[in-house]
Order: C-alpha cells, then sequence, then structure tokens
C-alpha cells in the first residue's frame, strides 16, 4: 500500500465540508471520484481536521492511502489536479513515512474567522 502526505487547499462554499456524507458533496468524495477516475484505483482519504458546510482551507493535511503502483510524487499531483475542479488543489503532495498519520501527528492548526457585517 502507498501512503501519500497531502496538503489541499479548497473553497468549501459549494461542499457539505470535509466528510463524506450521503447523497451530498465533500471535499473528500471529490477527491476519491478525481482520483479513480484518473487512475483506476480506490483511495482512503483521512484529514488532520474536518471541516464544516461552507469553510474553506489554505492547508489541509491528509493522508491518502491507495493500491496504486508507485508513480513519482510529482506526476501523481499533477495529474490529479488536471481533474480536480478548479476550487481544490493540491498544494503538495509527497510519499508518506509510515508513521505519518495527520491526525494524531497534529503540530499546530491555526484557524481564520472572517465576519461580514452590516
Amino acid at each position: 500500500m502507498n501512503r501519500y502526505k497531502l496538503v489541499i487547499a479548497y473553497d468549501g462554499t459549494d461542499y457539505c465540508g470535509w466528510q463524506e456524507q450521503k447523497d451530498k458533496p465533500s471535499i473528500t468524495s471529490v477527491l476519491k471520484k478525481t482520483f479513480n477516475s484518473v487512475f483506476g484505483k480506490e483511495i482512503s482519504i483521512v484529514g488532520a481536521s474536518r471541516t464544516d458546510a461552507g469553510v474553506h482551507a489554505l492547508g489541509q493535511v491528509a493522508l491518502g492511502r491507495t493500491d496504486l503502483v508507485a508513480i513519482p510524487a510529482e506526476r501523481l499531483q499533477r495529474a490529479w489536479n488536471n481533474v480536480l475542479p478548479a476550487h481544490i488543489v493540491i498544494r503538495s503532495l509527497d510519499q508518506a513515512v509510515p508513521s505519518f498519520h495527520p491526525f494524531y501527528n497534529v503540530e499546530q492548526k491555526t484557524y481564520h474567522y472572517h465576519f461580514f457585517l452590516n
């Protein structure tokens, strides 16, 4: 099984959030669907955090695990980004060390809240 550390940016306006939900579009479901459409393989994805509906991210860290034969990370990233919608971008993709887990190994999270008032 190949493991990849992903850093993902997205505009969550049109999504129910990070986590998959039945019959609703999520960031994770789009990532999985596009990966499968390009490479013909399934991928499991675990994120450092779950964002709610309509929430954006600049650097969501995630772990992707797949049986896809190892290909250079740069090539994988480029091919995957080519089929993702414009509002989801894989900013970086690298082979993950065996001990890496985005939720359990997190060292810091930063949140920015923007409120627009009349």
